[in-house]
């Protein structure tokens, strides 16, 4: 069964594995600035990511970034899958 849920501090290492089960060929990323994203991404109000889990590993992520809008009183939005 696929458990979909949002993020929470402790998904790093899976998503990063994740990452580079994906994207073997990108360099691996340093430890702390990664630490440092992921913080921050998560304690932002305008960013919420959410995961796919299937016994107990990531097998899915999806990033929305709200970004407000000047005009129409609305956000703009951007889906990284």
């Amino acid at each position: 069964m696929t458990v979909i849920r949002t993020a929470r501090p402790a998904d790093l290492p899976g998503l990063l594995a994740l990452y580079r089960h994906l994207q073997p060929e990108d360099p691996a990323p340093d430890a702390r600035q990664a630490e440092g994203a992921w913080a921050e991404m998560l304690a932002s109000p305008l960013i919420s990511v959410i995961l796919a889990e299937r016994a107990g590993e990531l097998v899915a992520s999806c990033t929305l970034v709200r970004i407000p809008n000047l005009t129409r009183g609305r956000y703009t939005m951007v889906l990284e899958r």
